[in-house]
């Protein structure tokens, strides 16, 4: 349910760049679509009632997703201000990295990483394979943040936009994937040891 609701502002996204070039009417109000700067509104408005809804639901503020509406509201404020898509389009390397250095940095105070705090209470791993999984989401993140990158500059923005959801939902399912690759071998021993 909750990847599923932090897919809906990229979605929403998508969709109104998509439609660039209709006209919508609310309230009496018409509105032409205006490619990525319509598509910014849209993102921009959805990622703080997506925040509130998971809020709501979790009883608890989901840190990731707060700090990436903040990013998303302040690159959608420089593109909406400045005319240039290149703001929004660095959101996705921005999270990831700043993701990717959630990582990083705790690791290099001994203190638990982001990926630790979130996922400790429910998986009983070895530190062995902790350190294989938060060096693997450093990886991923670091990667998929160089990719958008490529991406934004060396394609044209409407190639941009369909990579951005695609490859939103792609690496998600990828990385889950190796995740579970990476714990299960602790979590059968874990289950062996609880069976005898």
């Amino acid at each position: 349910m909750k990847q599923l609701l932090e897919f809906l502002p990229i979605i929403l996204f998508f969709v109104v760049y998509k439609l660039s070039g209709s006209t919508i009417e609310l309230f009496g109000w018409s509105y032409t679509l205006d490619g990525i700067y319509s598509a910014t509104i849209a993102i921009m408005l959805s990622y703080p009632i997506v925040l509130i809804i998971d809020t709501v639901l979790r009883k608890k503020v989901d840190k990731k997703l707060f700090w990436t509406a903040v990013v998303v509201i302040a690159l959608g404020a420089l593109t909406l201000g400045f005319h240039s898509a290149a703001f929004i389009q660095w959101k996705p390397t921005l999270v990831n990295w700043v993701l990717a250095l959630g990582i990083v940095v705790p690791k290099l105070f001994g203190k638990r990483s982001w990926i630790k705090l979130a996922m400790g209470g429910q998986l009983e791993l070895t530190s062995k394979t902790w350190a294989r999984l938060e060096w693997t989401w450093v990886v991923y993140l670091f990667s998929v943040g160089l990719l958008n990158l490529v991406v934004a500059y060396q394609f044209s923005e409407a190639f941009w936009v369909d990579y951005k959801l695609y490859s939103a939902v792609g690496f998600s399912i990828i990385i889950v994937v190796i995740t579970s690759f990476i714990v299960m071998p602790d979590l059968k021993q874990n289950n062996r040891e609880e069976n005898q």
